[in-house]
């Protein structure tokens, strides 16, 4: 029995399963909220290039 143990106990190993499952928990959340974020940031340049079209549309046709 000389011999070094080398490897992690269950509970080490259950540390660190809840430390990441904690960072999850914080992360995702942000993650999806910056998502959602950029998302309609995109609809709304995409509504606004729309509108400044229909207006150079409407220029067109009136001049």
């Amino acid at each position: 029995m000389n011999e070094k143990n080398r490897g992690f106990t269950l509970i080490e190993m259950l540390a660190v399963i809840v430390v990441l499952a904690l960072i999850m928990v914080i992360a995702v959340p942000l993650v999806l909220k910056t998502i959602e974020g950029v998302k309609q940031g995109a609809f709304k340049n995409s509504a606004y290039a729309m509108v400044k079209a229909a207006e150079l549309e409407y220029a067109k046709q009136v001049l």
